[in-house]
C-alpha cells in the first residue's frame, strides 16, 4: 500500500497512500485474527484502508470472494469505485485482468471479477446481502446503521464455516443493537469470537485539541458522541440524564459480574435465602427501537440483575417466570399495560 496504492485526498488531489501507525495496526489484526471487530470514529480513513485490504486479497490469492455490505447502494458502489481507482493506478506488474464489464470499464458498478477467479462484490444491507456458495471474506461497514445486520451475519455464518474471513466496523449509535452487542462481546475476554479494535480521535496524526473543539461547536454534543468520542450511551436516544447514568455505571464497574441469556442479563449479585426479592418488568414488543428489560432488586432497594433485549411477549414471560424462580420466588410486577397484561396471561 505504502509502495504502490494512490488515493484522491478531497484537497490536495492524487496523493500516495501513506499509512499512519494505527491503519498498519488494524492492517495487522485483519492479517492475524479471523474475525475482527472495530470501533472507530469517522473520517479515520478506515473505509480507504478497508478498501486497499480487500483488493489486496483478490490480487494476491486465487479463488477469493470478497463481499462489502454498506447501509445503501449509493454508499456499497462508491466504496467499488476507490477500489477502482486504486487498481487502475497499479503498476502493470501487479494488476491482474479483470474479466467482466467489458474494455477499460474495470468490473460493473457492483462486481469486479478477475482473470484468478477471485471477485469483489459490494451490496446494500438486506436480509439476503450476504447469501453466497462460500465467502473468503465479508466486510460489513458502518454496521450500527445497518437494519438488517443480524440477518446478514445469521445468513453469513454458512458460507464463513469453511474458513472465510469477516471484518465489521462503525461508529457508536446506540446500545442493544447488533454492532454494540458484537462489541461488548469482543472486549469480554472475545468470548463472540472477534478481536475487538478500537480507535479513537487522537491516534490520527493532524488532529489535536483545538480540531475536536471546533468539531464539538459544529456537531454538537449528541453528534460528537457519534461520530467522533466513539460513545455508545450518548450516541443513543437517552430519556434520563446522562450523567446520572454515568455515575451509576461507575458505581457498579468494580463489581463482580455474570453475564447470561447470550450477554443480555447481568447478575451482580446471586440470590441469597435471607432475601426476598421483586422484578419489576419493562414490556415490549420486540420490534423497532423498543426493548423490553427487567431488573431484580432485594428487599433492600438494591439491584441484583437487570435486562434488555429484543424479545417476544410470550417468551419474555418465560423469562421473567425463569428468573423470579432462580431468586426465591420473586415478586413480578410488570407494567399495567396491554402488552403488560400479555405477561400476565402468559
Amino acid at each position: 500500500i505504502n509502495n504502490y496504492v494512490r488515493i484522491p485526498h478531497p484537497m490536495r488531489g492524487e496523493i500516495p497512500f501513506k499509512l499512519y501507525p494505527f491503519q498498519i495496526g488494524l492492517i495487522m489484526a485483519y492479517l492475524k485474527y479471523r474475525y475482527t471487530v472495530c470501533l472507530k470514529p469517522r473520517q479515520m480513513g478506515v473505509s480507504m484502508l478497508i478498501a486497499a485490504y480487500a483488493l489486496w486479497v483478490v490480487l494476491f490469492h486465487t479463488h477469493k470472494n470478497v463481499t462489502i455490505v454498506s447501509i445503501k447502494q449509493s454508499v456499497a458502489r462508491a466504496l467499488l469505485r476507490r477500489i477502482k481507482y486504486m487498481y487502475e493506478r497499479l503498476p502493470p506488474f501487479l494488476k491482474v485482468e479483470v474479466v467482466n464489464g467489458g474494455a477499460n470499464q474495470y468490473g460493473t458498478a457492483d462486481e469486479m471479477m478477475f482473470a484468478n477467479k477471485s471477485e469483489i462484490k459490494v451490496t446494500s444491507s438486506s436480509e439476503d446481502a450476504a447469501r453466497s456458495d462460500s465467502l473468503s471474506l465479508l466486510i460489513m461497514d458502518e454496521v450500527a446503521f445497518q437494519r438488517y445486520a443480524t440477518q446478514i451475519w445469521g445468513a453469513a455464518q454458512p458460507t464463513l464455516s469453511t474458513g472465510g474471513q469477516a471484518i465489521i466496523l462503525s461508529t457508536a449509535s446506540g446500545m442493544g443493537n447488533f454492532f454494540h452487542q458484537t462489541w461488548t462481546g469482543a472486549v469480554q475476554n472475545c468470548s463472540n469470537g472477534f478481536f475487538p479494535v478500537k480507535l479513537t480521535w487522537q491516534m490520527h496524526p493532524d488532529r489535536d485539541q483545538a480540531w475536536y473543539d471546533e468539531q464539538l461547536k459544529v456537531l454538537g454534543e449528541k453528534r460528537t458522541a457519534q461520530e467522533i468520542d466513539c460513545n455508545f450511551l450518548k450516541s443513543g436516544y437517552n430519556v434520563f440524564n446522562l450523567d446520572k447514568i454515568r455515575a451509576i455505571e461507575d458505581r457498579i464497574n468494580g463489581l463482580t459480574k455474570q453475564v447470561f441469556e447470550n450477554g443480555n442479563l447481568v447478575v451482580y449479585f446471586p440470590y441469597d435465602p435471607d432475601r426476598t426479592y421483586t422484578i419489576g418488568a419493562d414490556v415490549a414488543t420486540g420490534h423497532s427501537r423498543d426493548f423490553s428489560a427487567f431488573t431484580i432488586m432485594d428487599d433492600k432497594g438494591r439491584g441484583v440483575a437487570s435486562y434488555k433485549g429484543k424479545i417476544g411477549i410470550r417468551q419474555f414471560g418465560h423469562l421473567l417466570m425463569k428468573w423470579g424462580q432462580r431468586y426465591g420466588t420473586a415478586l413480578l410486577a410488570p407494567e399495567a399495560n396491554a402488552i403488560g397484561e400479555g405477561i400476565i396471561a402468559v
